[in-house]
């Protein structure tokens, strides 16, 4: 099952193909609780060329 979170990033990077602007998709997704801090983040790393949208791997103890 995919998280909300990716989901949510699914649909920033759909809306970077769409050529939306990061404020038009915080717009619409702040309807849905997105941070918008959240939204510009990835809005930056899909136009960059970012394939994914998981999380990165960070080097440490992993949380349980």
């Amino acid at each position: 099952m995919v998280s909300v979170t990716i989901e949510q990033r699914i649909v920033v990077k759909f809306h970077v193909k769409l050529g939306k602007t990061a404020t038009e998709t915080y717009n619409l997704l702040k309807q849905v609780a997105m941070n918008v801090y959240r939204v510009f983040e990835w809005f930056k790393r899909f136009q960059d060329g970012r394939k994914d949208g998981e999380d990165d791997s960070r080097p440490g103890r992993p949380s349980t």
